[in-house]
């Protein structure tokens, strides 16, 4: 428990989990409002307490320095799955070590790895291995999501804007490869138009395309009509929406689209504020650099999320 909650750099709590019985059996199930009451007042530790434990496979622990082959392979039943990888390490890491002693070495790779960590677990990135100075981190284990690969690309670019903040004796340079065939972000403006094409043929849905066409002939002869489309990732609901468009197109109306993204999910008004940023063809700015080195990295993450 102590070398889990160092690798979250969590390990002031460690006393508090020890007094209180907190075991790995125990720690799934805890709450926020069993957390408040170990004494973790800060509402950031709190959340990374939970964003953590529920990217635990079955909310167990494991240490990060060398997970048990159990938490991989679960049964004998084994799982095929789309995983992105992410390898992260310090750039210049063996110059570091002729001017550090070996305590402030470790002390200064351990900001460092806590800063990657906590960075990786707000886009449901899993740290699977600490190897020296670099981090292995998963993205679709051990819970899968259909924009794995752009929240590894996302993690990746704030994981520089991370270390460049780093408080640290010593500026800090890392590099970072990403596994996981083509991604990032292009000028479409929802992950269904970047991973899917419109031209295919939309099969099995006639029944829900001529309840949506029905109703949007009742819209047309003044009655109003707002239409709930919901269901499990996946099953076509904006490719069913799309094809509403298509056959209405020669329609007079006006379309306005909003979209959430689960890595935007703190920004209440990001749903207005993209559409926005198209229109009026900002780009996002680069952060401050504290050095080119990071600089060359960055940009090279950058132009390949915009590759398409």
């Amino acid at each position: 428990m102590a070398e889990w909650l160092r690798g979250l750099g969590l390990e002031q709590y460690a006393a508090a989990f020890r007094d209180n019985d907190i075991d790995r059996e125990v720690l799934h199930r805890l709450t926020g409002e069993d957390l408040r009451e170990l004494g973790i007042a800060s509402v950031g530790h709190r959340r990374r307490f939970l964003d953590a434990i529920r990217a635990l496979p079955n909310g167990a622990p494991q240490p990060f320095t060398e997970p048990a082959p159990a938490a991989v392979v679960a049964s004998n039943d084994a799982e095929r799955r789309q995983l992105t990888v992410m390898f992260c390490d310090l750039v210049g890491s063996t110059p570091l070590s002729t001017r550090f002693d070996p305590e402030d070495l470790r002390e200064l790779i351990g900001v460092y790895h806590r800063a990657v960590a906590g960075t990786v677990t707000r886009f449901a990135g899993f740290v699977a291995k600490y190897m020296g100075d670099g981090v292995l981190v998963y993205f679709g284990y051990p819970e899968a999501h259909e924009d794995d690969a752009e929240r590894a690309v996302r993690a990746g670019l704030a994981v520089i804007d991370a270390v460049n903040r780093l408080a640290t004796p010593e500026a800090l340079n890392v590099r970072l490869g990403i596994a996981s065939g083509l991604v990032g972000e292009s000028g479409l403006l929802t992950c269904f138009e970047a991973l899917r094409s419109e031209a295919t043929p939309l099969v099995g849905r006639d029944e829900e395309l001529d309840l949506l066409l029905k109703c949007w002939q009742q819209a047309k002869a003044g009655e109003g009509r707002v239409v709930l489309v919901s269901g499990e990732p996946g099953i076509g609901k904006s490719r069913l929406s799309s094809a509403l468009s298509q056959r209405i197109q020669a329609d007079p109306h006006i379309r306005l689209r909003y979209f959430c993204l689960p890595h935007h999910q703190n920004s209440s008004l990001y749903p207005v504020i993209a559409p926005l940023e198209r229109a009026a063809g900002l780009r996002v700015t680069i952060p401050s650099k504290r050095s080119s080195a990071n600089y060359v990295h960055y940009s090279r993450v950058a132009r390949a999320t915009r590759t398409r």
